[in-house]
């Protein structure tokens, strides 16, 4: 079996870069360097807000004499920290990146992570040009729960939604991208288990690990 493409648009923490555990204890190490135990499920109270929508809960909830803008910042420091040392691929994303980029797909990164650790981490990995572009919902003050992101994206690889498409680990964006038209790609990860089954019944194609994707050829003009 093979699937025709003509781009790809990759979500990264959790489905290109093993990362969903950082990001999910992200907060609460922010506020434990500030001496204040977070509450225990604040991780999934802030999972699909941006980081600017989560510092804004942060600042607002646990009272801190703060801008909006230094708790993000201390929030993108607490991941840049991650993304320097110990951040590495989900198993097969190197392989298939390295398979997309040598067959000429054109490739762009929608993500909620701010677009200096986006160029970080990919940097580090030896990545980061096989990307036309990296969008960060938080830095554009987009969400992935609208399509606009989406579609964004598709302009700058001048492509249809219906012939994108989208690797995702998040249920709401798959849902996002599959509603304005686009190829869905669940991808499992550990943080989002309990979601883990309408994300499989919700896409296109759902995998456990990126290696069990069927191949990809071009899409034909």
């Amino acid at each position: 079996m093979s699937i025709e493409i003509a781009g790809a648009i990759f979500d990264m923490d959790g489905t290109l870069v093993d990362s969903m555990g950082a990001w999910y204890n992200d907060g609460a190490r922010y506020l434990a360097r500030l001496g204040i135990e977070a509450e225990p499920n604040l991780g999934t109270k802030l999972f699909s807000a941006n980081t600017y929508t989560g510092a804004l809960y942060i600042r607002d909830r646990y009272n801190l004499d703060k801008t909006v803008e230094e708790v993000t910042q201390g929030l993108i420091d607490e991941m840049a920290w991650f993304y320097r040392s110990d951040a590495e691929f989900c198993p097969g994303a190197k392989e298939l990146l390295d398979d997309l980029h040598a067959k000429g797909v054109p490739m762009t990164i929608v993500t909620s992570t701010d677009r200096g650790n986006v160029h970080l981490v990919l940097s580090r990995l030896g990545v980061l040009d096989y990307f036309m572009e990296t969008y960060s919902a938080g830095d554009l003050q987009m969400s992935k729960t609208e399509p606009d992101i989406f579609m964004l994206a598709a302009e700058k690889m001048g492509t249809k939604p219906e012939d994108t498409w989208v690797f995702e680990d998040g249920l709401y964006a798959v849902k996002v991208a599959k509603a304005a038209g686009f190829k869905t790609i669940g991808v499992y990860d550990y943080i989002s288990d309990a979601r883990s089954e309408e994300l499989k019944n919700t896409v296109d194609i759902y995998v456990d690990t990126l290696p069990e994707l069927p191949e990809f050829v071009l899409k034909k003009a």
